[in-house]
This record gives structure tokens, sequence and C-alpha cells, in this order.
């Protein structure tokens, strides 16, 4: 359901639409909190701000997600349930620490399990360590 909303999110900034009622509605119709698109929203919003560039989706009716869209799903699911920051370098930026609060409130919202997304390494994912730099993608990044 996350990918779901975050193509109608997607759709809606490419054709200058509001995208958070069409994104309220579908969350209803499954029950999911009342926050869920608000939260969504801003979860995307962030992500895309610390990449630098705009997240990329599938087509809305594709079974297959992009390597963003993984990514989403891995940061919402891996999100530090405790919250508080990581180290390093990710303690030190505010907006890595919003995504974090943005990831938690769309898990809870969502009542997503705290964990892994299936078929992800979150150490690849992207918006994690692996592809910090903006610009940058997991696949993109040198291996040593």
């Amino acid at each position: 359901m996350l990918v779901r909303l975050f193509r109608l999110w997607s759709m809606a900034r490419e054709t200058g639409e509001q995208a958070l009622p069409a994104m309220h509605d579908t969350a209803m119709q499954v029950g999911y909190a009342v926050e869920t698109a608000a939260a969504c929203s801003s979860l995307f919003e962030l992500v895309e701000a610390r990449l630098g560039r705009a997240l990329v989706r599938e087509c809305c009716c594709s079974v297959r997600f992009s390597a963003d869209e993984r990514a989403l799903t891995g940061v919402v699911r891996t999100a530090r349930s405790d919250g508080m920051g990581g180290s390093g370098d990710a303690a030190k930026s505010g907006l890595e620490e919003a995504i974090g609060w943005a990831a938690r409130a769309v898990r809870a919202a969502m009542k997503m399990p705290v964990g892994p997304a299936p078929g992800t390494r979150p150490k690849g994912a992207a918006g994690q360590r692996a592809s910090s730099a903006p610009g940058r993608t997991a696949r993109h990044r040198h291996v040593r």
C-alpha cells in the first residue's frame, strides 16, 4: 500500500494536481489511520530533499517495484523504533532525523512491521548510508 500511495503522489506531482485527496481516499478505503496520507507525503518530500532528486516510480499498474519504491519500503520498515538517531554523519543531519520520524509515523499509521522489507537489503537501500550523496543511487556507487 505504501507503494500505491507513492505512485499516486508521484503522478499527481507530474500532472500538477493535489496528491493528498486521492491518497487520503485510498488510505481510508483500506482502513488506515486518518494521518496516513499526510505522513506518507511528508516522507516522500523529505527523501527527495535528502537525495536531491525526484524519486522514480514504476507504472501505476505495474506489479514490479522500482529501486526507489523498494527503498522507501525499506526506510519505513527499518526506521529505529526508539526515536533515537543513528551514529556518525546521520546523527548530525536534521534531515535524516526528520526522515526517521516521518518513516516511523508512516509505519505506525499503516501498522507495518519493523524489519527489512521483503527482497531488500537495508545497507544498499536508497536514502540510507550506501547512497546518501545527492544524486547517487546504490547501483552507481563504487564497491571496494
